[in-house]
């Protein structure tokens, strides 16, 4: 079961994806705005495509905007760079649940793959040693 809300946050539309893992305990939600790229040219490594939409794509799955991709590889200069904005789409990601879904806020502790931000509960709690990519 999922349930999708619709939010304007920092002058921008989202949708937030609410599912249960069944026989887990588990919700995840899922950050998703507008793909305006077009085949091969996603701004998204990450689409959800939906029966009454255009693609949308997730948030946290993001093209590393140009300035950041001109870097030096391996350069410290890079990782921290590119740290530091992966964080800041983890805190709009978690900003956008937090307005969609305001009866969670007593619980949203939030937790972050290396490849995907989803906040995720388990019979009210975050859980423990999992790590959702969907």
């Amino acid at each position: 079961m999922s349930e999708v809300r619709n939010v304007v946050v920092e002058g921008q539309e989202f949708s937030v994806v609410r599912y249960w893992i069944i026989g887990s305990g588990l919700v995840v939600f899922s950050v998703l705005e507008e793909e305006r790229g077009t085949f091969p040219e996603y701004e998204h490594s990450a689409t959800w495509s939906f029966h009454d939409r255009e693609s949308m794509g997730k948030v946290s799955s993001r093209r590393l905007p140009e300035e950041l991709d001109r870097l030096p590889s391996y350069s410290e200069e890079r990782y921290s760079r590119v740290q530091e904005w992966r964080n800041d789409l983890h805190a709009l990601c978690h900003r956008v649940i937090l307005e969609a879904y305001p009866e969670t806020a007593g619980d949203v502790r939030g937790r972050y793959c290396e490849a995907d931000y989803e906040l995720i509960f388990e019979n009210g709690q975050e859980a423990k040693g999992y790590c959702g990519l969907s």
